[in-house]
């Protein structure tokens, strides 16, 4: 399958600690469901990604305070 790569961008205080969720639908209104075991900044899509929508979800953390930002849809995913 196809690698994608999420880049956090820029979270303001910096130095915050990222952390990485994908993500899949059906459609861009959800429901979104987290893909197991995909918690890394790069996601290979599988078989079973085949017909969804994917997309990153960035969590920032510092100091006790955190943030989230999802990235725009990808798809549907083609086969492979």
């Amino acid at each position: 399958g196809d690698v994608l790569t999420a880049v956090p961008g820029v979270w303001t205080p910096t130095g915050g600690d990222d952390t990485y969720a994908w993500e899949q639908a059906e459609a861009v209104e959800g429901p979104w469901v987290t893909i197991a075991n995909a918690t890394s900044a790069t996601y290979q899509t599988v078989a079973g990604d085949v017909g969804m929508l994917i997309r990153a979800k960035v969590t920032v953390t510092q100091d006790d305070v955190t943030a989230s930002m999802e990235s725009n849809s990808l798809g549907p995913i083609t086969a492979a």
